[in-house]
């Protein structure tokens, strides 16, 4: 039998974010019994219509509150300093606007102050101007982004750590803090293409999906079950970003 963990975005998005309505928001849903409180990602709001997706989507105005989102990483250490028990995720977090390195060590950082209550949801971005602004080109998404997961997951690794790429390299070193639990945090990766969401399934990850319909939802269920191998199977979630 299935079971279902319920949890909620936290307030970190627009003119009415605070860091005592987060933490307000944290606290009641860890005092009712919530699973689970989530952060997002987003770098700016640009002031010209944007590809929804990425180039070739349908293009709209940004929403006023992409122009003020609070940092996921701390957040969430804020949020673990003011909660107990409760479940700590990121829905999703945009990993090529960092080295592997840097996001690595920054998430079990959080992992260790919050004692391993981090899920670690990561997406490769998609909004055009966020990558100019990063400094990263929009092709390294795709096999650029999965090689960054697997150098995360190096970083995550014993030490000495040492990976060898083609986007991305790590010189033998001893990296800490390591994660609470051997390997890292759970990972989900935000995917809605056929092609993402079999990578996801491929390399043993979790899914994170927008929900648009259900016949939608269980099509790309499959996909991401027909491709993750019956060992490493991880869960599928739904999130609304």
């Amino acid at each position: 039998m299935t079971s279902v963990k319920l949890g909620v975005h936290l307030p970190v998005a627009g003119r009415g974010a605070s860091p005592e309505v987060i933490a307000q928001v944290a606290e009641e849903a860890e005092r009712i019994g919530l699973d689970s409180v989530w952060s997002w990602e987003r770098l700016m709001r640009p002031t010209v219509p944007i590809a929804l997706g990425g180039p070739g989507g349908p293009v709209m105005d940004a929403p006023e509150d992409f122009g003020t989102v609070y940092d996921p990483v701390e957040t969430l250490s804020y949020v673990a300093a003011r909660t107990d028990h409760i479940t700590l995720g990121t829905s999703v977090l945009d990993a090529l606007f960092q080295s592997p390195v840097i996001l690595a060590r920054r998430l079990s950082t959080l992992d260790r102050f919050s004692g391993g209550r981090l899920i670690a949801g990561i997406g490769q971005g998609w909004m055009e101007q966020e990558f100019e602004a990063a400094g990263v080109s929009m092709k390294r998404r795709g096999a650029g982004f999965e090689e960054h997961l697997l150098a995360m997951r190096a970083v995550w690794g014993p030490d000495p750590v040492r990976f060898e790429g083609r986007f991305y390299r790590i010189p033998e070193a001893d990296i800490g803090p390591k994660p609470v639990r051997p390997g890292g945090p759970p990972l989900i990766v935000g995917a809605a293409s056929p092609s993402a969401i079999e990578r996801a399934g491929r390399i043993g990850v979790g899914l994170t999906m927008v929900i648009l319909d259900w016949d939608t939802i269980r099509e790309n269920i499959g996909t991401f079950r027909a491709a993750a191998p019956a060992s490493t199977r991880t869960p599928c979630r739904s999130c609304s970003r």
